[in-house]
């Protein structure tokens, strides 16, 4: 069942007032909000959802008494809760005891990106990356009537983004290659190997700075980067190299060698040859103290009111000093 699908019957059911969605890329909430803007008229929309962060708001008076308003010109209010997994023991409590009898007009949407422990609710539905990304790129495919062969499949599964934000614009390209209802797949691997050498030198060019510790060189040089425009794309793409170093230390440190490295991290002979010689030069401590800034910088651009060049700073000072 698709996302759109899945929302749609969670709205008519009188039954479903309570729904937590266990994701981390946010595609759910993306699908949700998108598809009550397009079917609640605009006049009265913003009387009848309401968004509530729990990194921002976790006063339970206020949530509660979102909860419990009525709606306006409409037969539902939909009250859209960010960051559950935020939510100290007695908001969580509070919540649990509302959701035992919650009001008739109230469809409550739980995003979390942890499961939470007895958080009883009508539906529960989780998103596990590791298990169903597969899955859903195989469902995108299959959805825009996009058939490939097994190896192109494969390919692109390999190369696609994590988020399923992500891949859904992926498939979106792939469908310009299109014609007649006939796929042009040399076009397609043109592109997938492009990317993969575009993605790798835009990257390798600041984390020679960052494994350099050579914090002057990465200011001066990440300018000349899309660093900014596209910060959550660029600091995932270092973050990716980075998970690349720590698999491969750690699969030399069971005595694996190149060809097993090699099949085991899915990258390509081009990309080992250089990210081998990077990881050889860098200790694991290191590793995981860049991997920790970059999934903090992360969390600080999407939750705080920090401006964009403070977070991005004081990043490069953390990795790159």
């Amino acid at each position: 069942m698709t996302e759109i699908n899945e929302i749609s019957e969670i709205i008519k059911k009188d039954n479903l007032r309570t729904v937590l969605i266990i994701e981390k890329d946010s595609y759910f909430q993306k699908k949700l909000i998108d598809y009550l803007q397009e079917n609640i008229p605009s006049d009265i929309y913003s009387s009848n959802v309401n968004l509530i962060d729990i990194e921002k708001i976790n006063d339970i008076s206020t949530i509660l008494e979102n909860m419990n308003t009525y709606p306006l010109g409409n037969n539902k209010r939909f009250i859209i809760i960010l960051n559950l997994h935020e939510a100290n023991k007695t908001l969580v409590d509070n919540l649990i005891e509302f959701n035992l009898s919650p009001n008739k007009f109230a469809k409550i949407f739980y995003f979390s990106k942890k499961l939470i422990k007895k958080f009883s609710v009508d539906r529960e539905y989780e998103f596990n990356h590791n298990n169903m990304r597969k899955i859903f790129i195989k469902d995108m495919l299959k959805d825009n009537n996009i058939k490939l062969s097994k190896i192109l499949e494969e390919l692109i599964i390999d190369k696609f983004p994590e988020s399923r934000i992500g891949i859904e614009n992926e498939v979106e390209k792939i469908k310009t290659f299109i014609n007649k209802g006939k796929v042009d797949e040399n076009k397609i691997k043109e592109l997938y190997n492009n990317y993969e050498r575009t993605v790798f030198a835009e990257t390798y060019s600041l984390d020679k700075y960052i494994n350099n510790k050579n914090f002057k060189e990465l200011l001066n040089n990440f300018n000349k980067t899309n660093f900014e425009k596209n910060i959550f794309m660029e600091i995932g793409r270092i973050a990716w190299k980075y998970r690349q170093y720590l698999k491969i230390k750690i699969l030399q440190g069971r005595n694996k060698t190149d060809n097993e490295i090699i099949n085991a991290t899915k990258i390509s002979k081009f990309q080992f040859k250089y990210i081998k010689a990077e990881t050889n030069k860098l200790k694991m401590s290191d590793l995981q103290k860049t991997l920790r800034e970059l999934q903090k910088a992360d969390k600080l651009l999407k939750s705080s009111d920090i401006s964009q060049k403070t977070i991005i700073f004081n990043l490069f000072k953390n990795i790159g000093n």
